[in-house]
């Protein structure tokens, strides 16, 4: 069995590599198989694996996620005709297995092709069979809700008790309000590997709940 695969978008537009045996990475990092340019791609973005007569395609942990014909996966079998897209709106590959691959495959600019007969060394291999359910990462996003929730009550409390109810509304808006301006640089700079708009906001946000309470117990206790 021999997949192809063929770029139709994105930095590596009209490209084809073909994989028998072994893996395919594929993101930006300079020892990737398939390497992309593009900014909605992860540095280790997703990796394709040879088993069993078949291909299966897993995500590494990236970013911005990968979609199988518009579906989001963490690891999937490949069949026949799938599209692949790093990235919601990201560059697309197309995989097709063996004997339809020259009968189907869309018109393309002429680009060398690279074919992977052996295992790359370092490939992680990967079974989608025995992936479980990582439950633990929701336990740990409503553990940290739970706590930044006790965290602003806390310091809206001891505010409002400080400053009045007017005055800790107003010093709330003069604190916050440069903070999208602060995120916007960060955004640019982090424009290549970019991380979620709502965990920038959550990191700003709890180093502003922290920094009030410690200075809050600072100021009591000297």
């Amino acid at each position: 069995m021999k997949l192809r695969l063929v770029i139709q978008s994105g930095s590596m537009a009209g490209h084809q590599f073909e994989l028998e045996k072994g893996a395919l990475q594929i993101g930006r990092a300079n020892d990737c198989n398939v390497r992309f340019d593009d900014g909605l791609v992860s540095t280790y973005h997703s990796i394709i694996q040879s088993d069993n007569g078949g291909f299966y395609i897993a995500d590494q942990g990236s970013m911005n996620g990968t979609f199988i014909n518009g579906q989001k996966v963490e690891n999937v079998w490949l069949k026949s005709g799938d599209v692949i897209e790093l990235g919601n709106a990201g560059p697309k590959l197309k995989a097709m297995m063996e004997d339809d691959a020259a009968v189907t495959a869309p018109p393309l600019t002429p680009a060398p092709a690279i074919t992977i007969t052996d295992r790359i060394t370092g490939a992680i291999a990967y079974n989608p069979e025995k992936e479980k359910p990582a439950t633990s990462k929701y336990a740990g996003i409503t553990v940290g809700l739970i706590i930044a929730g006790f965290m602003s009550l806390v310091v809206m409390g001891i505010m409002i008790g400080t400053l009045g109810f007017v005055g800790a509304f107003v010093g709330a808006i003069m604190a916050f309000t440069p903070a999208p301006f602060y995120l916007m640089i960060v955004l640019y700079l982090d424009r290549y590997d970019p991380e979620p708009v709502w965990a920038l906001a959550g990191i700003y946000a709890w180093g502003a709940l922290v920094a009030i309470f410690i200075s809050f117990i600072i100021n009591t206790a000297f």
